[in-house]
């Protein structure tokens, strides 16, 4: 299972549960019959377990790549399609899995990006209109399909320069020149940013 990208491990419930209507609880409040649409993830050990085990597989095959990337700006398109391709694939199973109440997709993203910039790349373009790239996971009968889908929403990636001194419309002040503490970095964070007009 840990090698196999068509694995499917047992991930969100989508349920749909017929209600018989009647008070909600809240004074005069009536809830009329009908259905109600439901989304869980199981909480067995079992699974969790799986997850953990196939979680440390795609990140030690990513770590890999990562490793395998060389440190500067050019390098092969054969190895940023791989690159693109193992960072999906660590989204859709953390997706999946679903460990936390709220927030799973927004750590997701941010680990996706993470792992672009990391190698000096990042998603230049945006999802399609009405897309959203977890549900695409957790519709996806299994890791390769929902890989095979997403990618050319990201292809081509575009080059970032992390120690340059502006972004590439030339606003944006070198953030590393002002933090070199921890205390440094939260107090940047905490700086009021200025609304577009």
């Amino acid at each position: 299972m840990l090698d196999d990208s068509t694995a499917v491990l047992e991930g969100t419930r989508l349920t749909l549960v017929r209600s018989v209507g009647g008070s909600s609880g809240a004074e005069d409040e009536y809830v009329a019959p009908g259905f109600e649409f439901t989304i869980r993830t199981p909480g067995k050990p079992y699974r969790w377990t799986l997850f953990e085990m196939e979680l440390d597989a795609c990140f030690s095959r990513l770590e890999d790549t990562l490793l395998a990337v060389p440190p500067t700006v050019d390098f092969d398109p054969s190895v940023e399609d791989h690159l693109l391709s193992r960072a999906l694939q660590l989204f859709y199973w953390w997706v999946t899995f679903a460990p936390l109440s709220r927030g799973t997709a927004a750590c997701g993203y941010a680990f996706l990006q993470a792992v672009l910039v990391s190698c000096g790349r990042k998603i230049d373009k945006k999802i399609p209109k009405g897309k959203q790239l977890d549900w695409e996971a957790i519709l996806a009968r299994d890791c390769m399909q929902f890989v095979s889908k997403v990618k050319p929403w990201f292809e081509p990636l575009v080059p970032c320069d992390l120690l340059s001194s502006t972004d590439s419309e030339g606003d944006d002040p070198d953030v590393i020149k002002f933090s070199c503490t921890m205390k440094d970095m939260i107090e940047l964070l905490m700086l009021p940013y200025p609304k577009a007009s």
